[in-house]
């Protein structure tokens, strides 16, 4: 490069080359009759802006009032080139009769974003989003109220309850924790830094911006945080455990405090877990060594127990799904009420209404009344305050 001085000007000739900016960012020169344009990004449409969820009570489980929602899907890679009718048949059909897609296309309650009508032979290519528009019936959750416990800054923990799943997946779409609280906090956007099973009950550490969510399952993913868990497994722990399927650790986890008398030794189980169907939900043990299998490894410790039934407490080493569920089995001694993995006792919900028994009347019900928001609770400031206990007096 040029010595001294003239480097300086060298670069600044260099930059001054370049296009000038307008004011609106596009290139000087490039105005509305130029030949350079401005490319503009597609608007992304809410179809359920409107949507207002509204809850009811039934006994013990809350329900969600029916409602209609249009689901928008990307075109995925996969899709490409295939028709409409044949994707959505073959992704979203099971369950369903295979009269039902043509008669959705046909009346547009599947359709592509932007056309009223969408052929079925029409063939899809990137950048489509694909419709469908659907009156949702969701199932109960339970009615037990949840309480913000802890507050600090933009963290917050609740207290979830179960069956309640922490966000949407398989029937469950807007009877979610999530949704709740956002609900129950004027529609503000609330962040889940991690979640737990429907199936548990349990502290779930939510965020009111994106950015803290992210530095705290961050911290979760890099194991800075410790989880522990307790678990009513059946039988009298660890009896039933097949030899070699769990060995003894010398050393207890690092925050675990000494157990009640009568505490077992911390045992260690190490078992690959797999994804046996993903459209159900279901994983199982894994063979050592097998192709799609992930290495999981979870800490348990006999509390206490009645012959019939034994608390364990628990510390998972990785996080996979349904981990503690299935090392509970894998050692023979499944959650007590697992419906999924060896359970055969009810609790909460199944033995409050019973399978075959109809629930209740719903009735409407205040959110308050079901989220206890404690600390974030809006405040009303001190100058309404004032109007309002005027007023109050006045009356």
């Amino acid at each position: 490069p040029p010595p001294g001085g003239a480097c300086m000007r060298a670069a600044r000739r260099f930059l001054g080359s370049m296009p000038k900016r307008r004011r609106d960012g596009g290139p000087a020169g490039a105005g509305a009759g130029g030949k350079q344009k401005q490319k503009q990004k597609p608007t992304k449409v809410d179809h359920n802006a409107n949507l207002r969820p509204r809850w009811r009570r039934a006994g013990a489980a809350l329900q969600l009032e029916p409602y209609t929602y249009t689901f928008a899907t990307h075109a995925k890679a996969r899709w490409f080139g295939r028709t409409v009718l044949d994707v959505v048949s073959d992704e979203f059909g099971r369950g369903r009769e295979p009269e039902y897609f043509p008669w959705a296309l046909a009346h547009g309650v599947v359709r592509l974003e932007g056309q009223q009508l969408t052929p079925p032979e029409t063939k899809l290519k990137g950048g489509e989003r694909l419709l469908h528009t659907m009156h949702r019936h969701e199932p109960p959750v339970a009615a037990r109220r949840m309480r913000i416990l802890a507050v600090d800054g933009a963290l917050a923990a609740v207290d979830k309850p179960a069956p309640l799943p922490c966000h949407p997946c398989g029937g469950y779409h807007l009877n979610t924790l999530k949704s709740l609280l956002e609900a129950a906090l004027g529609g503000r956007r609330v962040h889940l830094c991690h979640r737990l099973d429907r199936l548990t009950t349990g502290l779930v550490v939510f965020a009111l911006d994106g950015k803290r969510a992210g530095e705290v399952s961050a911290q979760i993913r890099g194991r800075d945080c410790r989880k522990a868990y307790l678990a009513r497994v059946r039988g009298d722990f660890p009896a039933a455990a097949a030899a070699g399927s769990y060995e003894e650790v010398a050393e207890p986890p690092e925050g675990a405090e000494a157990g009640p008398a009568g505490a077992g030794p911390w045992l260690r189980v190490s078992a690959p877990l797999r994804c046996k169907s993903p459209k159900d939900g279901v994983w199982e043990v894994a063979a050592a060594g097998e192709g799609d299998a992930k290495d999981a490894a979870t800490l348990m410790r006999r509390l206490h127990g009645d012959g019939e039934s034994t608390v364990l407490e628990v510390r998972p080493i990785t996080g996979r799904t349904h981990q503690i569920r299935l090392h509970c089995e894998f050692l023979n001694h499944p959650i007590a009420n697992d419906p999924c993995y060896g359970g055969d006792t009810s609790f909460g919900l199944a033995a409050a209404a019973g399978d075959d028994e109809p629930l209740p009347v719903p009735e409407a019900v205040a959110l308050e009344d079901i989220v206890d928001l404690g600390a974030l609770r809006p405040q009303t400031p001190p100058e309404e305050a004032k109007t309002q206990a005027a007023a109050a007096a006045a009356a």
